[in-house]
């Protein structure tokens, strides 16, 4: 199968080889207003926790970013809605990080994200049990995600000038 470069992008942030990315969301006060979000650096984690014979993958994303550029005037970009702005940030990257997982899950019970050298490496009496079936057992582990995004500094602010 395909992946699109967009998921291409999620992939690489799912496997810590991620540079930067734009990300675009709703104004948290104006829905009817855009912000680019542009992630500076990032960096992921992932593990295997284990309870019983059941692995579980958690994926960590703690992401820098900056605002790229909004056009929305009515209402300032203080502590407050840079919070906001964080999160919806966040909850994006979460939302399309977990469409992949499920992609290479369902369609393609392939596991290139890294879990199965995770379970090898640190869980390796578990491993020597799946191993001849490792993607259909990836195929329905359940996965974690935990996105962290922090806005550092803004960039292009649209404010109209006002007439005299």
């Amino acid at each position: 199968g395909y992946i699109s470069a967009a998921q291409v992008q999620d992939l690489l942030f799912i496997t810590d080889q991620f540079t930067e990315a734009l990300v675009n969301i709703e104004h948290p006060l104006a829905p009817d207003s855009q912000i680019s979000v542009e992630i500076l650096r990032g960096q992921t984690s992932k593990k295997i926790n284990m309870s019983g014979d059941e692995a579980k993958g958690i994926i960590v994303v703690s992401a820098l970013a900056r605002i790229s550029e909004t056009h929305e005037t009515k209402h300032p970009l203080d502590p407050d809605i840079v919070k906001k702005i964080e999160d919806s940030v966040s909850k994006q990257i979460r939302k399309d990080l977990i469409k992949l997982i499920k992609l290479f899950q369902e369609d393609f019970s392939s596991d290139v994200f890294g879990f199965g050298e995770l379970v090898y490496k640190n869980e390796y009496d578990f491993w020597k049990s799946v191993q001849d079936d490792w993607d259909t057992y990836f195929a329905q582990m359940p996965i974690e995600i935990l996105v962290d995004v922090k806005i550092k500094r803004a960039g292009l602010i649209n404010k109209p000038s006002k007439a005299r």
